[in-house]
């Protein structure tokens, strides 16, 4: 799976990596961060990550993995396939908190992965 990050519109959000490959079983860290005043937060005090995920052959897989240091293959992979409609987003929220201080404090928030429902709305 290649996915790709794309984070909240304003340039005080950040990042890393915003592009990556995952093997089956495989983790890794996003790493997400906020840095200066927002001048304009959204009613809902919300914004959103979003983590684009796309099941690549194995061809594209080992041309990317002989890229060790380069992203190169990984984006090419996102221009050609990245236009159509991608099926498997995950929507992470960045929620501003009434009652923060400031200072600089890390809420850690685990997603739990979403069950599949049929057509009927069983589990599949």
């Amino acid at each position: 799976i290649v996915f790709n990050v794309r984070r909240p519109p304003p340039s005080y959000f950040g990042v890393t990596p915003k592009v990556g490959m995952l093997a089956p079983q495989q983790t890794t860290t996003i790493y997400m961060t906020f840095s200066g005043r927002c001048s304009r937060i959204p009613d809902d005090l919300v914004w959103l990550y979003s983590i684009y995920q796309l099941e690549i052959d194995e061809n594209a897989a080992t041309g990317i993995k002989t890229e060790k240091f380069s992203t190169k293959t990984i984006r090419r992979v996102w221009q050609l396939v990245g236009s159509e409609d991608v099926a498997n987003v995950l929507h992470l929220a960045c929620v501003f908190f009434h009652d923060s201080k400031k200072g600089r404090c890390l809420r850690r928030h685990t997603v739990r992965p979403v069950p599949e429902l049929d057509e009927a709305g069983m589990l599949a």
